[in-house]
């Protein structure tokens, strides 16, 4: 992993996929349209938890007014955020079971995002965050953001795995393991539920610890997997550490494997600590799901929240 460190004004985290304007659908009520989607949800925290963050997003001029206001609000920078005149902000409808299982069905999609779309001030950043849910960006993209000595870190839901939309996993399915690999190889720190995992490789029986290992075979150095109210587990070759998930009075888990990665990786680039950086994610993303709404001030901690909730848990958890 990188060693450098930025400038107290220089772009630390740059966080790049698509917003969305969503809306929610529970078995007993719907709620939106909302601003969502992991680079809503993960710029928002990291700005939420002090970490300098710059966006790279496109979306249309049909984005309602003041829609993107939690953005600016928790204080990311916005230069690589870009309104098109040609193009429609992505739009999705977020489908919920009484299983608690979803689909994201996409009405309408933004520009893929391209290389020079980065503003060239966000290229000295420590890290890039490729917050995918569609393939938003190509993989000579994620090469290129690797090859100027960022850390790289993603989201595999958006590159094959649970988000991906049907139109785009018939393309996935006809060459898999080569599409999947050309992006693993330039990412360092690669997320994915045990869901995305059954998508990714196609094997619908894959455990837990078959699918870890899997992920880390594609070549990626550092493997998280979330498991919802089973907490999460980080994997490297050198073994793996077990991440509880932390008490709380669930309302919505809309985004809380979004703000549990964003959490680990602004934690991780600190202390270099898998367990501690998993820790701190659990704590965060436990504040999330106590309240509903989308992203949101509101409902997005804080660090002073995500301390005080590690200090009222320290009892339960291992700190190894």
């Amino acid at each position: 992993m990188n060693a450098r460190r930025p400038d107290r004004n220089s772009i630390q985290i740059i966080t790049i996929g698509f917003v969305f304007n969503e809306n929610i659908q529970f078995p007993d009520r719907t709620i939106g349209p909302l601003l969502g989607a992991t680079v809503a949800y993960s710029s928002v925290a990291l700005g939420r938890l002090g970490a300098q963050v710059g966006i790279v997003t496109n979306v249309g001029t049909d984005i309602q007014k003041n829609f993107l206001n939690p953005i600016a609000e928790s204080g990311v920078d916005t230069k690589g955020l870009h309104i098109r005149s040609d193009s429609p902000t992505t739009t999705t409808l977020l489908v919920y079971d009484r299983a608690g299982c979803k689909v994201i069905r996409y009405l309408q999609k933004a520009p893929r995002i391209q290389f020079d779309d980065i503003p060239e001030t966000y290229l000295g950043a420590e890290m890039a965050f490729f917050c995918a849910v569609d393939f938003d960006v190509s993989a000579e993209t994620v090469k290129k953001v690797k090859s100027t000595g960022m850390t790289t870190a993603a989201d595999m839901g958006g590159f094959g795995g649970a988000h991906t939309s049907k139109e785009v996993m018939k393309e996935f399915e006809n060459d898999r393991t080569q599409i999947l690999r050309s992006y693993a190889e330039n990412i360092d720190i690669g997320k994915a539920s045990l869901e995305d995992c059954h998508h990714l490789f196609g094997n619908y029986g894959l455990t837990e610890e078959e699918a870890l290992k899997q992920l880390l075979d594609t070549g990626m150095g550092i493997a998280v997997m979330t498991l919802g109210e089973r907490g999460a587990v980080v994997a490297t070759v050198e073994g793996t550490t077990r991440i509880p998930a932390l008490p709380a009075r669930v309302i919505d888990t809309t985004g809380a494997g979004d703000v549990f990665m964003a959490a680990f990786l602004l934690e991780y680039l600190k202390t270099v600590d898998l367990h501690q950086a998993g820790l701190f994610a659990s704590a965060t993303s436990s504040l999330l799901i106590e309240k509903s709404g989308g992203v949101s001030i509101e409902r997005i901690p804080d660090m002073d929240q995500v301390r005080k909730r590690m200090q009222q848990c320290e009892g339960l958890i291992d700190t190894q």
